[in-house]
């Protein structure tokens, strides 16, 4: 045991002198990182290029600048984003055209926008700034009654707008059917069971290097 513990500790300094022997030297880094990324590596950035899109419909007196294209492109390949973009930078017109392009394509139905309480009647401005034509229903962010809530819902549901704009406070009286609440707990519960057992493995085979799982982090 001591005799691995004496390997164990000289094979770690090896591996410590020689990432110093690597970054000590500005050149020597980059030549072996070049190596590398020529040899093994095969993982590439995604990139999205939105400079071909013609978005019918659109206001074209706003010119977009070449990131929100890239955005908007970016919506629709992805259907999944988060624009982190900084204050300023047309996050909102990105997300307006990117709702009516998915719907021009067929890849949505109608979309359902919800946004601060006191910003319903700005994006429904911002949205028929963009598109003049766009049939767009802007909910007020007033309180609404329980039968109000009825009516509002049933008419969401049987027009074709192309988007629905709503307040944080509407969003929350949309209730989901109980067995989709299920499920996606279930489905929570499978993926954090997978990750405890591999979490365990990773444990078991390397424990000085990897933390010991706790059954509370369930």
């Amino acid at each position: 045991m001591k005799s691995k513990a004496i390997s164990l500790d000289k094979s770690r300094r090896i591996e410590e002198a020689f990432k110093d022997w690597i970054y000590k030297d500005y050149a020597r880094r980059t030549h072996l990182e070049q190596i590398y990324n020529d040899t093994f590596n095969n993982l590439v950035l995604k990139t999205y290029d939105g400079s071909r899109l013609e978005l019918e419909g659109f206001n074209h007196n706003i010119k977009l600048r070449p990131h929100q294209k890239n955005a908007i492109f970016r919506t629709i390949q992805d259907r999944s984003v988060c624009l982190d973009h900084q204050v300023g930078a047309g996050k909102t017109l990105c997300a307006i055209a990117s709702c009516m392009e998915q719907k021009r394509m067929g890849l949505v139905n109608k979309t359902l926008i919800a946004v601060p309480n006191h910003l319903t009647k700005q994006w429904g401005d911002e949205f028929y700034k963009a598109y003049p034509n766009a049939n767009v229903l802007v909910v007020d962010s007033k309180d609404i009654t329980e039968k109000e809530r009825e009516l509002l819902f049933n008419q969401i549901a049987n027009n074709n707008y192309d988007a629905v704009i709503i307040a944080h406070t509407h969003l929350e009286l949309l209730s989901n059917p109980r067995e989709i609440i299920e499920g996606l707990k279930e489905e929570e519960l499978v993926n954090a069971e997978k990750n405890f057992e591999r979490q365990e493995l990773a444990y078991k085979n390397n424990p000085r290097e990897n933390k010991k799982p706790n059954e509370r982090d369930l």
